[in-house]
């Protein structure tokens, strides 16, 4: 049987400072290895391994069914008691509206619509469409209507100067005017049973849920039946974490036409309004000073935009990857836009609720920018025809089945969950085969790093960093994602150049740039100087190893490869000058101290967890297995391979995508050997043979893509900062001035502040010791 993934919770997240590299997709998202998000009040053991509630993600086109399919599934699924909808105003029903005998099997259901999250329409980026012939009467009276807010803008095209209508205005069915952020939160806090009020936004849907109860009650109780007697029929250990028939767990329903769709780069500008051509128009006939102002004022809202859409799509990864089931059902075109266009809002005032000047209600916006919007966001699933399977979605063979058949369809795949516990059997239409589909449970475990505290990490073994974690600091740090990149390389290109000074071996500075870039995901780039955080961890990794070094030690490495006198680079030999490099005592004091307080902030921000489990003795091994020394490869190649192998993995650890906060060391290990033998001309194993060192084909490609972006990196870092060996804050405050972002953008708060005027008054104090 083949084995497939089940859902996204195997691969590894990924950091929206590599999307420059690497487009998002579901098919790349579906790969994660990294553990999910939760909410950081979520108290999580590390024997627990089954979540408090099971969610299960529906989506597909507009009118395909999602929202009556959530409704009765909740219902199928839910205690008669305890009943929760997340911006859904349905009744709780009662023991006594319960239907018949068959009795709900568990504590608490929520259904959670996406269309309860989007941002206001004057937000979301802008669409051109033209008005179909339906439409003509309706752009009419919308034309005549007076509104001066208006979102909508007309150009008249038609031969006549009326028939045919170009309509300008919001774009409303892309993954940019969906709030996944927010959307995440609600998710999260659903699967602790404890929904945040604020986010508890009402959604009026045109679903009638009682009406639905009283059409498929038939359905809803023979499905319940099913549900009860499956739950009694001594599945034992057969259960997911060896529950029994007393499983109790809740279930999420989310439900939205964009749950799946494939993710946007966040360097495609091409949706958004470009704020600089609005420049031009505004500072016709203006002086030099009032466009270069605009011109600020442009660059300011451009980067905000652009902000904005690297956090959503952080946010919607992280999403994906909290969904336990996920459902898809496709629709034809006719089907959706004649079951769209009959709903209640879609029906012109006042029978309906369509009101002039709603042009997204349209028959053009449907052609001409729903549709396409599915049939480009969706086309990783759609080309898949018959295959009931794709990546770990589940898709439903039938196109515009019955509610029916869609309920029992849905009801089999997620008992068939229940009942394997890890997997899932699924028939492939298309060539006949029962194919096994297996869903690793949430890493709430050893392989996963829980924020336990909003800036702590865990006392776990070889922690990753978590999607939440990732979406956090990208959000929290206002550094433009280049400025960042290149903080981090030049900080760890430093700890590197220091470990060697030192005399260190190159796992224990390898752990203290690993410790780096770990120190750095939970706090603010802008809080230290870069050279003193390099410093302090390096101090804190050998103090703890086989290999301490004195404080006096560390301060003199430091004080020379910050001078005049050193170079990180073959590009020139400055001249030593000794005097550039010299500690006096005071300084000396004033250094120590300030790198104390560094390494306490830098424990207690790791949670006091400083195991770093590195690849390196893993890819001597791996090459031992593959029989790389063979003697049958010609001469010395193995030496050369292994050696390659090597220097990836350095390299790798200067990476901006952070490739040891992301990945184990067994991928990391498979990565650098892949690519090493590929330079060296080394025939490898025609078969997978990265599966046998549980690594996959699309996380091999994400790190073979990873390893080799240093350049890029480097070229960008020298661009901005020009030859200088080591930045410092105020280089990176210098570079934000020139982008008009201001001093303070890259500060969270006014603790950098504090620092400077504590390490001021200090060699205030030295100076007047030395005097005395």
């Amino acid at each position: 049987m083949e084995s497939q993934e089940f859902t996204t919770t195997n691969p590894s997240f990924y950091h929206p400072s590599q999307q420059k590299e690497m487009l998002y997709s579901v098919e790349s998202l579906e790969r994660l290895d990294s553990p999910e998000p939760h909410l950081t009040k979520k108290e999580c053991s590390v024997t627990q391994n089954t979540p408090k509630a099971l969610t299960v993600a529906i989506s597909g086109c507009t009118s395909s069914g999602k929202t009556t399919l959530a409704l009765l599934l909740s219902e199928i699924f839910s205690s008669p008691t305890t009943k929760i909808s997340a911006g859904n105003e349905s009744p709780h029903i009662s023991k006594e509206d319960n239907l018949g005998d068959a009795k709900a099997t568990h504590s608490f259901t929520t259904i959670i619509h996406q269309d309860a999250f989007f941002i206001p329409k004057a937000d979301c980026p802008l669409v051109q469409f033209n008005s179909a012939p339906n439409d003509i009467c309706f752009v009419k009276e919308s034309l005549a209507q007076k509104n001066e807010n208006s979102v909508y803008f007309y150009a008249r095209t038609g031969t006549d100067g009326e028939e045919d209508v170009q309509i300008t205005g919001p774009n409303t069915d892309c993954m940019e005017a969906v709030n996944f952020g927010y959307l995440l939160r609600m998710v999260q806090a659903a699967q602790a049973n404890d929904p945040e009020p604020e986010m508890c936004v009402q959604y009026k849907d045109d679903a009638d849920k009682n009406k639905l109860i009283e059409q498929y009650s038939g359905v809803i109780e023979s499905m319940r039946r099913r549900v009860g007697e499956y739950l009694t029929l001594g599945t034992g250990n057969r259960m997911r974490n060896d529950i029994d028939t007393g499983y109790n767990y809740g279930w999420i329903f989310v439900e939205g036409f964009l749950l799946f769709s494939k993710a946007l780069d966040s360097d495609d500008k091409s949706s958004w309004l470009d704020a600089l051509s609005e420049v031009e128009d505004r500072c016709a006939g203006r002086s030099e000073n009032v466009r270069q102002e605009f011109k600020k004022e442009a660059a300011l809202k451009e980067s905000k935009v652009m902000r904005a859409k690297e956090e959503n799509v952080a946010a919607k990864a992280a999403l994906m990857q909290e969904f336990d089931i996920k459902l898809f059902l496709p629709t034809s075109k006719e089907v959706a836009k004649e079951r769209r266009l009959s709903r209640f809002p879609y029906i012109d005032f006042p029978a309906g609720g369509r009101c002039p000047g709603q042009m997204w209600k349209s028959e053009g916006y449907f052609e001409e920018v729903v549709w396409k919007g599915y049939e480009d966001s969706f086309d990783w699933l759609l080309r898949e025809t018959g295959k009931e399977n794709v990546d770990g979605v589940f898709v439903r063979t039938t196109v515009d089945d019955t509610v029916e058949n869609t309920v029992y369809w849905a009801v089999d795949i997620i008992l068939q969950f229940l009942k394997a516990g890890n997997e899932v059997v699924s028939k492939d239409n298309a060539q006949g085969l029962e194919i096994t589909v297996s869903k690793p449970q949430r890493r709430r475990n050893l392989h996963s790093l829980i924020c336990l505290q909003p800036a702590t990490m865990s006392h776990l073994y070889n922690p990753l960093a978590t999607a939440q974690q990732l979406y956090q600091n990208t959000s929290n740090n206002r550094l433009p994602s280049e400025l960042q990149d290149s903080i981090r390389f030049y900080t760890a290109r430093l700890t590197q150049a220091a470990g060697i000074l030192l005399g260190l071996p190159q796992d224990i500075t390898a752990q203290a740039n690993v410790l780096l870039y770990r120190y750095w995901l939970v706090d603010d780039l802008m809080q230290y100087e870069y050279s003193d955080v390099s410093a302090a961890t390096l101090y804190l990794t050998a103090k703890v190893s086989a290999s301490p070094r004195s404080f006096r030690s560390i301060t003199n490495v430091y004080a020379y490869l910050l001078s005049q006198s050193a170079s990180l680079t073959n590009s020139y030999v400055p001249e030593n000058t000794p005097s550039s490099y010299y500690l006096s005592e005071s300084a000396y004091i004033t250094y120590r101290t300030r790198l104390l307080n560094i390494e306490g902030q830098v424990l207690n921000a790791l949670g006091f967890n400083t195991h770093v489990a590195l690849p390196h003795p893993l890819a001597i091994t791996y090459l031992q297995t593959l029989d790389i020394f063979s003697p049958a490869h010609k001469n010395g190649s193995g030496k050369a391979v292994a050696k390659k192998t090597i220097q990836y993995l350095n390299t790798a650890l200067l990476s901006p995508q952070m490739l040891y906060l992301t990945h184990q060391p067994c991928a990391l290990a498979v990565a650098a050997i892949y690519l090493a033998a590929k330079e060296e001309g080394i025939k490898m194993p025609e078969d997978e043979w990265w599966e046998v060192f549980d690594v996959e084909r699309e996380e091999l490609g994400f790190l073979v893509v990873g390893m080799r972006s240093l350049e890029g990196v480097a070229r960008r870092g020298k661009e901005i900062f020009g030859e200088k060996m080591m930045i410092s804050k105020d280089d990176a405050m210098e570079e934000l001035g020139k982008r008009g972002l201001g001093l303070s953008n890259g500060k969270s708060n006014g603790h950098s502040k504090k620092i400077d005027e504590e390490d001021e008054m200090m060699k205030m104090m030295d100076e007047r010791m030395e005097d005395s």
